[in-house]
């Protein structure tokens, strides 16, 4: 994560299931299969714990940054 430009003492590893959770949502995938997909049964779940703002990075991407090294 640090060498993809990512704040490592802000964000964890498990920082990545609310990132991935919540950017498939600004994806319109639908919610049914979101919590499918995180094991979760309750929307309550994602609603309280997951579904945080994405914010558009300056940063590469992760594929440019793995395929930089």
């Amino acid at each position: 994560m640090q060498l993809s430009g990512i704040d490592i003492n802000l964000f964890k590893t498990h920082s990545t299931r609310a990132a991935s959770t919540s950017a498939a949502k600004k994806a319109q995938v639908p919610l049914q299969e979101i919590l499918d997909r995180a094991g979760w049964s309750s929307a309550k779940t994602f609603a309280t714990f997951y579904n945080k703002e994405v914010i558009p990075s300056n940063v590469n991407s992760y594929a440019e940054v793995v395929l930089q090294l």
